[in-house]
Formats: C-alpha cells, sequence, structure tokens
C-alpha cells in the first residue's frame, strides 16, 4: 500500500507539473522527497537512503556522458550530410512496388546506423511515408511501416541510448545485451520483411485513393 501511495504521489506530481507548464524538475524533487518518506518508513536512516540516492546520481551521470557523446556524434552526422546522404542514396533504390517493405527496411538500417528512433522517423521515417502515399499505399500501414522500423535500430544499435541506459542501470555488459536482443529480434525482423514482400504479391488491398497517384 505505501509503495503504491509513493509511486501514485510521484506519477501525481508529474501529471501536475505538465498541466501547470511547469519544469519536470519539480515533478522530479517532489518524487525524491516521496520516496525519501516511504523510505523513512520501512526502516531506512536518513544516512543510508542518501547514500543510495548518491549512488543513483552517479550511475545516471555515467548515462548523461554517454548520451552527451552519442548526442555529439549524430549531430556531427547532420551537420555533415551524412545522414541526408543515406536518405538521398535510399530513395534511388526504392521501388513503389515494394514500397511498404523499403520503408520498414531503410527506417530500420538507419535507425541501427545511428541508434535512435526519433532521428530516424524525422528523416527517412517522412521521406518513406510520403513515398507509401504517394504509391497509393494505405497511410496506416505506411505508419506501421515506418514505426516498425524506427524501433528496430533503437532496440538493438550499439549506439542506441536506450540500449546503454540499460546496460548501465542493471550493470550489464552492452554488446552482450546487443547480441542477446539481436538473437530475439532478427527472426521477426526477416518475417516481417518477408510479409513486405510479399504484400503486393499476394493481392492484400491498396488505397486506391485521395492519398496520392496510384503508381502501379
Amino acid at each position: 500500500m505505501k509503495e503504491a501511495l509513493a509511486l501514485g504521489f510521484f506519477v501525481m506530481a508529474i501529471i501536475v507539473c505538465l498541466i501547470m507548464g511547469w519544469s519536470v524538475i519539480v515533478a522530479l524533487l517532489l518524487g525524491l522527497l516521496g520516496f525519501f518518506i516511504y523510505g523513512l518508513s520501512r526502516g531506512f536512516s536518513f544516512r543510508s537512503l542518501c547514500q543510495m540516492a548518491k549512488k543513483g546520481i552517479w550511475t545516471g551521470s555515467k548515462v548523461m556522458v554517454i548520451l552527451l557523446v552519442i548526442g555529439m556524434l549524430t549531430g556531427s552526422w547532420r551537420a555533415s550530410g551524412t545522414i541526408a546522404y543515406f536518405v538521398s542514396y535510399a530513395v534511388e533504390i526504392i521501388s513503389p512496388q515494394f514500397a511498404l517493405f523499403w520503408t520498414f527496411f531503410l527506417n530500420a538500417l538507419l535507425s541501427t546506423i545511428i541508434g535512435t528512433s526519433f532521428g530516424t522517423v524525422a528523416t527517412m521515417g517522412v521521406v518513406g511515408m510520403s513515398l507509401c502515399i504517394a504509391a497509393g499505399v494505405d497511410p496506416i500501414l505506411a505508419g506501421g511501416a515506418v514505426l516498425g522500423g524506427i524501433f528496430v535500430g533503437d532496440r538493438w544499435s550499439p549506439v542506441s541510448s536506450s540500449a546503454l541506459l540499460v546496460a548501465t542501470i542493471t550493470e550489464t555488459q552492452l554488446y552482450r545485451n546487443v547480441i542477446g536482443m539481436f538473437k530475439t529480434g532478427i527472426i521477426p525482423f526477416l518475417l516481417t520483411c518477408g510479409i513486405y514482400l510479399a504484400w503486393f504479391l499476394v493481392g492484400f488491398p491498396r488505397s486506391e485513393t485521395q492519398y496520392g497517384t496510384d503508381l502501379f
């Protein structure tokens, strides 16, 4: 019951800050206060709770340094035109007949290279979505292909901030985690590629529509 109250207090603090437009730091400080009170109620001393908080701050600081380096890396790619080159080159090889497959595959490839789903959806995702709509593909299906692709790299890329965060917090080896995620994710990835490749070969319906010119 106490755990639920502490967690509920933290969630409510976040919701109030979002509604009022306050900084999320306020919610984090209130959450810290709430969890401190919960720890004291469980019999922990104030000193031991401070040591726990210090350990958490040290772990978080290592994550922040890693995220800063990743941000600098991907920022330099954007500034130098590397991502733009990937996108422009990919557009040349996309065939409208297999727009869903290429949208999924190229978004998965770029997200694996740069390790971010947000950066991928803002570049390759926009291109893939535009191509699918122009080819008469249902926008819902195109959006699914984009979302499916961008989270492939977010899951198993060595430069994924999510993978780095998990490895740091759980004190596990990043590359061992990545290999494990690759082993569990490769079969769904290949199955998805096969489904998108077969999409038009087996006559699934397309949008006929106002979304763009049907190229098929």
